[in-house]
């Protein structure tokens, strides 16, 4: 449709009462998805060529460390500055997204060549880093994969320190202060949003590498003290616990319910029967949490990544439990029981005001 043919139809529109104002002005076209798929492959083949033949001319560069880690700031400077000046060129997003991915392997190389992966300072600084990368870039795919990094390098330098089990409670403590607060920064939707997404999913990774003891291919010791390591476990649960009743008590009160209310009140002592019940398992509080959340805010993609979470975590919990198959299918058996039972006494409880189809004649 030309631009005439689009006033000619705004002016008959006006006519009809039907718009009001000033025509709008032209939205901004995009290009077929199959056209976008192939731009990205060619931006990211643009990418890998001209970081080969950097490879091939700067061979000194892998040689030393320092000349890795300056050339890797320096590279996902360069692709930062690609996302500012193109950020809806589909070639230059991804071939930005390839020179930072490659910038960030410089970089991570670079770094623990100079301090020869000694010690937790290589994980906080690359966390550290990333978490920068995350702030400063503006593109969602780049900040989702950069704050997955900086949280699991946090996760690693806290196993060094031999805390490990503090890593997922922060970042559960994070990821529910973004969502709890969705509704607040819809303006800044396109920053915090993706850092939301990753988050969970760094959560997920952690909470099921403790359980599967996922850090021991890692280079070096760390610090290895049994009584540090108690304590860092007990913290973990007791902030996912918190954070967990925090989450019903906050959206209690969005719904309109304060603590003085049976429905509060029923739903406060079921999440402490559920958190005394799975102290030893934090990874459930987690996934609730996750779970609740993206239901109140309607977010199916929230929603599905806490069922996920829920039963990826109970899956290998249950096959990690030191008990007979006769045991944990008793106690499968009755966590159902216990299930509908509550199912069964909050339909008596607060039945349905109204059903379907009784609201009309």
């Amino acid at each position: 449709m030309s631009a005439l043919t689009t006033e000619q139809l705004w002016d008959r529109l006006a006519e009809k009462k039907l718009v009001a104002g000033e025509m709008p002005p032209a939205g901004e076209q995009h290009s077929p998805w199959f056209v976008r798929v192939m731009l990205g492959f060619a931006g990211w083949i643009g990418a890998l060529f001209l970081l080969g033949f950097m490879g091939a001319a700067l061979s000194f560069v892998m040689r030393s460390g320092t000349a890795s880690l300056v050339t890797g700031i320096i590279v996902c400077a360069g692709a930062a500055v690609i996302f500012r000046l193109a950020q809806e060129k589909d070639f230059a997003v991804q071939f930005g997204l390839a020179t930072s991915f490659a910038g960030q392997a410089l970089f991570i190389f670079g770094l623990f060549e100079t301090v020869h992966w000694r010690g937790g300072f290589g994980y906080v600084s690359v966390a550290v880093f990333e978490a920068v990368l995350a702030a400063v870039v503006a593109n969602e795919i780049h900040r989702a994969a950069t704050a997955f990094a900086a949280a699991v390098s946090l996760s690693l330098a806290l196993w060094w320190y031999g805390v490990p089990s503090l890593a997922p409670a922060f970042i559960t403590v994070a990821f529910a202060v973004i969502w709890l607060s969705e509704f607040s920064w819809a303006d800044r939707g396109s920053v915090l949003r993706p850092v939301g997404y990753s988050l969970v999913l760094a959560a997920l990774y952690c909470n099921g590498a403790l359980l599967m003891h996922g850090y021991s291919w890692m280079p070096g010791r760390g610090i290895s003290s049994p009584m540090l390591s108690r304590l860092s476990s007990w913290t973990g649960s007791l902030v996912a616990i918190s954070v967990f009743l925090y989450t019903v008590y906050h959206l209690a009160r969005r719904e309109g319910f304060g603590i003085k209310d049976r429905p509060a009140q029923a739903a406060l002592l079921a999440v402490t029967v559920i958190a005394l019940t799975s102290f030893k398992a934090p990874g459930i509080a987690a996934g609730l949490v996750v779970v609740l959340l993206g239901y109140a805010n309607a977010n199916r993609v929230l929603t599905g990544l806490g069922l996920f979470s829920l039963i990826a975590y109970l899956s290998l919990y249950y096959y990690q439990l030191q008990t007979t198959l006769l045991v944990k299918s008793l106690s499968l058996i009755a966590t159902g029981l216990v299930l509908l039972t509550a199912r069964f006494a909050l339909n008596r409880l607060w039945p349905v005001a109204s059903r379907e189809g009784e609201g009309h004649a």
